[in-house]
C-alpha cells in the first residue's frame, strides 16, 4: 500500500483522466525528490501555461503520458538542491522547461540540470517575465532564424499573432530588422498586433485573407511564415508564401486535420518544416539552446522584446487553461507561484480577466 504524500509536501496541477482542464484538474501533494547527480530541484516562481497543456489534459498531446498527469513544462525558478555534475549550485536562478511528466505548475520539481539555464545574477528581469520566454520565444528564434534562415528586409507572416507564441514571433521579426504581416481574429488583437509593430494586421476569418497578404507584397508573397494554428490556417500560409518561401509549423491549436497537397510545395519551391522546441534542441544542441537564452536575456533588458502577460493566480489554473483552449486570450498566460521579492525589474502585466479576453 503506498503511503499518502506528507500534508506539507508541494503541490502541483494533475489531470486525473482526460478531459477538459476545468474538469480533470486538482491540485495534489507531490513529495520533493532529492536530484540525482545530473539533476536540480527548483523552486517554482513563475509558471508558463501552453496550448500543449491543454492537450495533455485531453489525452492528444502526440507523446502523451499516463494519467494521473502532473501538467506544465515553463518554468523560472531558484535551485534549491543540485546534484554533483548539474553544473549548477544552491540558489542559482534558472529558467527553462520540463517535458510532460515532470509537471511545471508545481511549487517544486526536480528535473535534468540540461533543460535548465542559468540566469547571470547582472540580469535583473523578474520571473514573471523569465517564465514567459522558454517555449514561445524560444520557439519563436529557432522557426525564424534556424528553419526560417531570416534575413533583415525579409517579410515575415504570422498566424495567431496576438498569442504568446505569435506576440513572441512578431517581437523578434522586428528585432531583426523584418517586416511583419499579421493575422488574428477580432478588432482588438488586430489593435494589439499593429501596437506591438506589425506593418499589416489582418483578421484571419476573412475570406480573402490570402488575396489581402499577396496584394500587400506587391504580389510576392512573404518569405517566411510562422503557422500555430493548422488546418485551413496553413493552407493560407503556404498559398501567401513567396518562391522559395519558408513555411514553419510550430501548433496545430484549431484541432483539426491538415492536408498539404505536394503540389502545393513544388509550384513555387516553397518549404514546409515542422518545429517542437520541447526536449529535442535542449538535448541534442544545449550549446545553441544557451546562447539563444542568452540573446533573448540582451534583448529583454534592452527592450528590445517585452513579453505580453496576463498573472493568473496559482489556483485559477484550469480556467486559465479553458480559455486558452478557446482562444480567448492575448499574449502570454503565466502563474506565479512563489513571490520573487528582490527583483524589481519592470514586466509588461495585461490585466487579469475570468471572462474573455
Amino acid at each position: 500500500m503506498v503511503a499518502p504524500p506528507d500534508p506539507g509536501a508541494p503541490r502541483c496541477w494533475f489531470a486525473r483522466s482526460p478531459g477538459a482542464p476545468g474538469e480533470v484538474l486538482e491540485l495534489r501533494r507531490r513529495a520533493a525528490r532529492q536530484p540525482q547527480r545530473d539533476e536540480v530541484r527548483v523552486r517554482v516562481l513563475a509558471a508558463g501555461l501552453n496550448f500543449l497543456d491543454v492537450l495533455a489534459c485531453r489525452g492528444d498531446y502526440p507523446r502523451q503520458p499516463p494519467f494521473p498527469l502532473p501538467i506544465g513544462v515553463e518554468l523560472a525558478g531558484e535551485v534549491l538542491a543540485a546534484g554533483a555534475d548539474s553544473g549548477l549550485c544552491c540558489g542559482a536562478r534558472v529558467l527553462g522547461i520540463a517535458p510532460l511528466p515532470l509537471g511545471a505548475l508545481a511549487e517544486e520539481l526536480t528535473v535534468p540540470a540540461y533543460l535548465v539555464h542559468q540566469v547571470s545574477a547582472g540580469v535583473d528581469v523578474p520571473a514573471l517575465a523569465l517564465a514567459a520566454l522558454p517555449v514561445n520565444y524560444q520557439t519563436a528564434h529557432f522557426a525564424l532564424h534556424r528553419l526560417g534562415r531570416l534575413a533583415p528586409g525579409a517579410t515575415v507572416l504570422v498566424t495567431a499573432a496576438a498569442g504568446g507564441v505569435g506576440t513572441a514571433t512578431v517581437q523578434l521579426a522586428i528585432a531583426a530588422g523584418a517586416r511583419v504581416v499579421a493575422l488574428a481574429g477580432g478588432a482588438e488583437k488586430l489593435m494589439r498586433c499593429v501596437a506591438e509593430g506589425a506593418a499589416l494586421a489582418l483578421d484571419s476569418g476573412d475570406d480573402d485573407v490570402v488575396e489581402q497578404v499577396l496584394e500587400a507584397t506587391g504580389g510576392r508573397g512573404v518569405d517566411i511564415a510562422v503557422e500555430s494554428v493548422g488546418g485551413p490556417s496553413l493552407g493560407q500560409a503556404l498559398a501567401c508564401a513567396a518562391f522559395e518561401g519558408r513555411v514553419v509549423s510550430v501548433g496545430a491549436s484549431a484541432g483539426v486535420p491538415t492536408v498539404v497537397e505536394p503540389s502545393v510545395l513544388f509550384a513555387r519551391n516553397v518549404a514546409l518544416v515542422g518545429l517542437s522546441f520541447g526536449e529535442h534542441y535542449p538535448r541534442r544542441a544545449p550549446d545553441l539552446v544557451a546562447a539563444v537564452y542568452d540573446e533573448l536575456l540582451e534583448l529583454l533588458a534592452a527592450g528590445r522584446i517585452t513579453p505580453r502577460i496576463e498573472a493568473v493566480p496559482f489556483e485559477e489554473v484550469p480556467l486559465a487553461l479553458e480559455r486558452l483552449a478557446g482562444r480567448r486570450t492575448t499574449g502570454k498566460l503565466v502563474c506565479p507561484v512563489h513571490t520573487e521579492s528582490h527583483h524589481t525589474a519592470s514586466v509588461h502585466n495585461e490585466p487579469h480577466h475570468k471572462g474573455e479576453t
